[in-house]
């Protein structure tokens, strides 16, 4: 048993008016209380609300050995309708991030319930203004993009959580559609086209880089959504009740080489309309932990490089896979294992070229998306990108944005990019003296400066 003591900070509930009630529901492996060192809670609920007053605002305790602890937050609040004058009463939520260290208190994304971050212990819950918020934990399909596709016929996706919603599972449909239209968004006019294939064509791979101490309901949800039926719908129940949640985990994903279902074939995943051959990983990514981060990255081009020995039941036909490797937002630690796998793939093919361009190259290859709309623009996301390299440098990048490794204030260390760059130096045999970073020019801009992307052609490769 782990005597790490934990780490907590001190919040304030403070919904405004026109909230009726404010709930946030613990999902890691850590806990909350409502007084310093007193009785663990998994929920903190702040009620009394009208439309007129504002609800008792609750002070209250996060704990966890991790420094950042997911939660959920559900709100009801009064919607006001002009024609005819009345009001009703809705839903909204979304997920939050809380940071136990640093300056930055809490960050969440994609709801307008509260901003994007905050440096202080106040959650100023108000509202939503259109976009009730779904959470980072539900598959956006903005952010599902091809990083790469091997002679093998296996593909490399990268996106977000690809749960349905908050504790839901995957919608394999759905996310099987998202992988379909980016690939042949991607792969559009390329002499050697292959269509995509079809479910029961391959077999997908989730590789989740997340934190059994955190992100523990994420991880759970995501377990629940394989095998049969009745498997499935005992380990959502599970979840639903909050009993035993990090058991499912424990139980199922005890390592990073074990996968749930073992194997695929033999134990097919139940979908709505028959089923799917799936199975996944759990990584537990850190950034700063530099050799277990490459070590992962590089055991995933091995994976996505390396013919699998997946054959249709009673026949000889091998079917490819189709990697979908995530974190919650699909932003930090998977543009961390995107940029080394860019790095080792690069290393591959020009094994002697070893220059701080070359990193820079495949920084911004590995933190390249497809273009996202107005509305996703964030602390790190970009969408108004320049190209930097290729025929069109310099120009406007109409269909690419590009997602930044977080280095913020409660960053001071630089330790996501500094991951991505100790990896290079390390495959590259770099000593402290002839170590290489990564360019100025490709970090973070600016209404002032540019945003940079690269001008790649398709990553469909030639036929093999």
């Amino acid at each position: 048993m782990s005597t790490t003591k934990p780490l907590s900070r001190q919040y304030l509930l403070a919904p405004g008016v026109k909230i009726k009630s404010a709930t946030i529901t613990n999902q890691a492996a850590g806990y909350f209380s409502l007084t310093e060192g007193g009785a663990h809670v998994n929920t903190v609920e702040a009620t009394g609300g009208s439309n007129t007053t504002a609800p008792t605002a609750v002070t209250f305790y996060v704990y966890n050995t991790e420094p950042y602890s997911t939660a959920h937050v559900e709100i009801e609040y009064y919607h006001d309708i002009p024609h005819p004058k009345s009001t009703e009463l809705k839903t909204a939520s979304f997920t939050i991030t809380f940071k136990l260290s640093g300056t930055t208190y809490w960050e969440q994304q994609g709801s307008t319930i509260l901003p994007t971050s905050g440096n202080s212990g106040t959650l100023p819950i108000v509202p939503p203004t259109g976009n009730t918020g779904a959470g980072p934990e539900t598959l956006n399909k903005q952010m599902v993009y091809l990083l790469d596709v091997s002679t093998t016929g296996n593909m490399l996706f990268r996106g977000n959580s690809p749960l349905a919603g908050h504790d839901q599972p995957i919608d394999f449909t759905t996310l099987h559609n998202y992988m379909k239209e980016q690939y042949e968004f991607q792969a559009k006019g390329v002499t050697t086209y292959k269509p995509f294939p079809n479910i029961g064509e391959y077999v997908l791979c989730e590789v989740a880089l997340l934190s059994e101490a955190s992100e523990t309901y994420e991880i759970a949800s995501s377990i629940g959504s394989y095998g049969s039926q009745s498997t499935q719908e005992a380990i959502q129940k599970q979840i639903k009740a909050g009993t035993n949640v990090k058991e499912i985990i424990d139980n199922n994903l005890p390592n990073s080489t074990t996968s749930y279902p073992a194997d695929p074939l033999t134990t097919p995943t139940a979908i709505k309309d028959g089923s799917i051959y799936a199975h996944m990983y759990l990584w537990q990514v850190q950034p700063g932990e530099d050799n277990y981060d490459l070590a992962h990255a590089q055991q995933l081009y091995k994976m996505v490089n390396t013919q699998q020995n997946f054959k249709v039941p009673y026949t000889e036909v091998t079917l490819p896979v189709m990697y979908y490797i995530h974190c919650c937002n699909g932003h930090d630690r998977t543009g961390i294992i995107s940029s080394i796998y860019m790095i080792e793939k690069s290393n591959k093919a020009f094994p002697t070229e070893n220059s701080g361009g070359d990193l820079t190259y495949q920084y911004i290859r590995g933190t390249t998306l497809n273009i996202l709309t107005a509305n996703q623009n964030g602390p790190q996301l970009y969408t108004n990108c320049t190209y930097y390299n290729g025929p069109n440098k310099g120009k406007n990048a109409p269909n690419k944005s590009r997602c930044f490794l977080i280095h913020a204030a409660d960053n001071p260390n630089f330790v996501y990019r500094k991951t991505v760059e100790d990896a290079y130096n390390t495959i590259k045999g770099n000593n402290t003296a002839s170590a290489k970073t990564i360019n100025s020019d490709a970090e973070q801009g600016s209404a002032a400066t540019a945003v940079y992307v690269m001008d790649d052609p398709s990553v469909v490769p030639p036929t093999s």
